[in-house]
């Protein structure tokens, strides 16, 4: 079966750039609980790594392009082509 849809229901971004924002800043926050000497202050920043996870994981509404199933978006803007 074979159905074409709306662009306007894809994302910008595919999953992989999906995945990078989210789990993104990780490092920054592991880092900073690393130098902290106080156990309280580690653990705010180790809590907020995962709370920006699961912030940041909502669900998407629209759905990322999959280049694999050869899905692509494929416009002009002022006379030049764009694939994306």
């Amino acid at each position: 079966m074979s159905m074409s849809l709306p662009v306007e229901l894809f994302s910008d971004d595919s999953a992989l750039e999906g995945f990078a924002r989210t789990f993104g800043f990780i490092p920054y926050f592991m880092a900073e609980a690393v130098k902290k000497t106080e156990v309280v202050e580690q653990i705010k920043y180790v809590s907020a790594a995962f709370m920006f996870i699961l912030i940041a994981s909502h669900p998407r509404v629209t759905k990322p392009f999959n280049p694999i199933l050869g899905e692509t978006y494929q416009a002009t803007v002022g006379g030049i082509p764009i694939y994306f």
